[in-house]
């Protein structure tokens, strides 16, 4: 591997509209502000990464971050931040 030179492992369908991808431990988490929905990602083998999980969240998710435990979408047109638990 050379982080100068990064080399494709993969690639994997996230969606209609993606906006954002955070990443805690094996999973990747995306939202997708077309369908407003959280597709989970196993990502333990980055060489073939699968789709876990496609979760409903409010209207026009913009942003995902994931600290310990939980995701936190934040929804443009819903005017609302949703926390999932995802121990």
């Amino acid at each position: 591997s050379n982080p100068a030179s990064p080399s494709l492992s993969a690639t994997i369908a996230t969606g209609t509209d993606s906006r954002s991808v955070a990443v805690s431990g094996d999973h990747a988490f995306v939202v997708n502000s077309g369908p407003d929905n959280m597709m989970v990602f196993d990502i333990s083998n980055p060489a073939s990464p699968s789709l876990s999980a496609t979760i409903a969240t409010g209207t026009n998710p913009a942003s995902v971050a994931v600290s310990g435990d939980h995701a936190y979408v934040l929804n443009v047109l819903s005017q609302n931040m949703m926390v999932f638990d995802i121990s």
